[in-house]
């Protein structure tokens, strides 16, 4: 039935919102888990606050989850990172999203001062560590 929501349009984030609680009350979390990050994926301007229920019940699958984005998702890995950083909060593992977020900054100042450099310097940053927007797909 859930799978069935896709269909009507797999671009609205809500049905992965709606997918992501009902896995939840179904005590699948890790289903949830995994609509959380296509809720943040498919959303211009996703709330963090939304998926934090969830991702809190097994944090470490969410964290495992959020940094293959950051690894595989070149366009987004600022916003990956961000939400990263946020997960290893939760977990109150605070050096974790300061190392996180000091290479997120590295990253934007770099944007800031040639863009071109960012893939080259993105491609370095070390994987396991808005609010930076979205990029526009």
């Amino acid at each position: 039935m859930l799978e069935k929501c896709e269909l009507l349009s797999d671009d609205d984030s809500d049905i992965y919102r709606f997918k992501m609680q009902a896995y939840e009350k179904m005590g699948e979390i890790d289903k949830a888990i995994d609509e959380a990050v296509r809720y943040l994926d498919k959303d211009d301007n996703p709330s963090i606050g939304v998926v934090q229920d969830a991702v809190k019940k097994h944090l470490s699958y969410g964290i495992a989850k959020v940094s293959q984005k950051v690894t595989n998702d070149k366009d987004q890995k600022s916003f990956w990172m961000f939400v990263r950083a946020r997960f290893y909060e939760w977990q109150h593992n605070y050096p974790k999203p300061l190392n996180n977020m000091t290479d997120l900054k590295r990253t934007m100042d770099m944007m800031r001062e040639s863009p071109s450099t960012v893939q080259n310097a993105t491609a370095n940053l070390d994987s396991p560590g808005k609010q930076p927007a979205k990029s526009p797909k």
